[in-house]
């Protein structure tokens, strides 16, 4: 299996693509642009994407504050994604 793990941070994204059984696979590493610009930011996550080998079977994304609700690793439905919103 294939799993694309997405880890943002302040100033980054990082994607590895790690395959079952295997070291990882492919690792990019891009910088954010200054600003809050949701559509640069978008434009970094296709950038990533376009590094990687396609067609992850599954995609891991990291959110670094869940909040009181959410202490461990959570499936993502829209409970989770109304959770993060707020």
């Amino acid at each position: 299996m294939r799993v694309l793990v997405l880890n943002p941070g302040s100033s980054t994204l990082k994607a590895s693509l790690i395959e079952a059984g295997e070291e990882v696979s492919a690792d990019e590493l891009v910088e954010w642009p200054p600003g809050d610009d949701d559509s640069t930011a978008s434009d970094v996550v296709r950038d990533v994407l376009a590094r990687v080998p396609p067609d992850p079977e599954a995609v891991g994304y990291r959110v670094v504050h869940g909040g009181m609700a959410y202490r461990a690793p959570s499936r993502v439905d829209g409970a989770l994604l109304a959770a993060v919103e707020e």
